[in-house]
């Protein structure tokens, strides 16, 4: 896990949300001397907010996979989103 991690941060000063919060622990080990900032936010509420984004997102999902596919942090998040606006 911390060769993947290593290869999949490499190039990049920092993480956030999704994903990278999954292996926090993993990338703390990675990295132990970084900065972690934690906001608080009540889950209904974001879940509410994420919701309204998705659903009014202006590209088509295969569109918005050809805008992304060159940047590795982003190539997942058309599923990500779209997987929230079924949420």
């Amino acid at each position: 896990m911390r060769k993947l991690l290593a290869e999949a941060t490499a190039g990049f000063a920092a993480v956030a949300d999704n994903p990278a919060i999954m292996f926090l622990p993993e990338l703390l080990d990675l990295y132990p001397g970084a900065k972690v900032v934690l906001v608080e936010r009540d889950p209904d509420a974001w879940a509410r907010s994420m919701g309204d984004m998705t659903r009014h997102f202006a590209l088509p999902g295969w569109a918005l996979r050809v805008l992304l596919a060159p940047l590795p942090g982003w190539r997942w998040a058309p599923d990500w989103l779209e997987g929230m606006g079924k949420a």
